[in-house]
C-alpha cells in the first residue's frame, strides 16, 4: 500500500513538471506573438497557458469558484492553441509563383523539358526550443520531412525578414513522422517548439 502511494505521488510530480514546461511554452509564444503584432493569437496562447500552469489555474479556480478535470483543462488549452495557429496561418501571406507561357506561333520543333525532382538542400535537428539557420529555396515548391519524438512536437515556417508565420509544419502532442509540401521560392527558417528530439530535412523541387 505504501509503495502504491509513493508511485502515485511520483506520477503527480511528473505531470506537474510537464504542466509547467508546456504552460511556459504557451506563455512565451503568447508574449512573442503579441509583441510582433499578432494580438489575437497571442491572447489565445496566453489564455491556454492559464489553464495549464498550476498557479494560474489555482488562481482562476479560487476567484471564479469552479474546478475542471485535468483532461478538460488540457482539451481547452489545445483548442485555444489550435485556433491561434489557424489565425496566424490566415494572416500569413506566402507568395505563389505562377508561370504562364503561351504562344500563337506554329512550330515543328521538338521541345524537351528537363524533369524536375526533389533535392535535399538543408537539414536541421535538435531538441526543445530552437531556430534553424536560413535556407534558400529556388524552385516553386519544396518539401519538409520531419521526425519528432516527444510529448509535444510543434514547428512553424517563417520567411527571413518577416515576423509573421508563413506556414505550420507540425503541431502534435505525440511523436510524429511525416512530410509536407510548401509553395513559393525565397529565404526561410524554421522555429521549433518541442518537448523531445526532432530532425528535419528540406528538399527543393528543381
Amino acid at each position: 500500500m505504501e509503495k502504491e502511494n509513493k508511485e502515485e505521488k511520483k506520477e503527480l510530480t511528473t505531470k506537474t513538471v510537464l504542466a509547467w514546461i508546456i504552460g511556459s511554452i504557451f506563455l512565451i509564444s503568447g508574449i512573442t506573438n503579441t509583441l510582433s503584432g499578432s494580438f489575437t493569437p497571442g491572447v489565445l496562447f496566453v489564455l491556454a497557458s492559464l489553464f495549464v500552469l498550476p498557479p494560474t489555474y489555482k488562481l482562476l479556480k479560487d476567484k471564479l469558484n469552479f474546478n475542471l478535470s485535468r483532461g478538460l483543462r488540457v482539451f481547452i488549452a489545445l483548442i485555444l492553441v489550435f485556433i491561434a495557429f489557424i489565425i496566424v496561418g490566415k494572416d500569413a501571406t506566402p507568395s505563389y509563383k505562377t508561370n504562364s507561357n503561351s504562344t500563337n506561333k506554329k512550330t515543328t520543333e521538338k521541345v524537351y523539358y528537363a524533369s524536375k525532382e526533389y533535392v535535399e538542400i538543408f537539414s536541421f535537428s535538435g531538441d526543445s526550443i530552437k531556430k534553424s539557420e536560413p535556407f534558400t529555396v529556388t524552385g516553386d515548391r519544396f518539401k519538409i520531412k520531419y521526425n519528432c519524438n516527444g510529448s509535444y512536437c510543434g514547428a512553424t515556417l517563417y520567411r527571413v525578414g518577416s515576423s509573421l508565420m508563413s506556414d505550420l509544419i507540425m503541431n502534435s502532442t505525440n511523436s510524429v513522422s511525416d512530410e509536407s509540401i510548401f509553395y513559393g521560392s525565397g529565404e526561410y527558417y524554421i522555429d521549433v517548439n518541442s518537448i523531445g528530439t526532432f530532425s528535419m530535412t528540406v528538399e527543393d523541387y528543381k
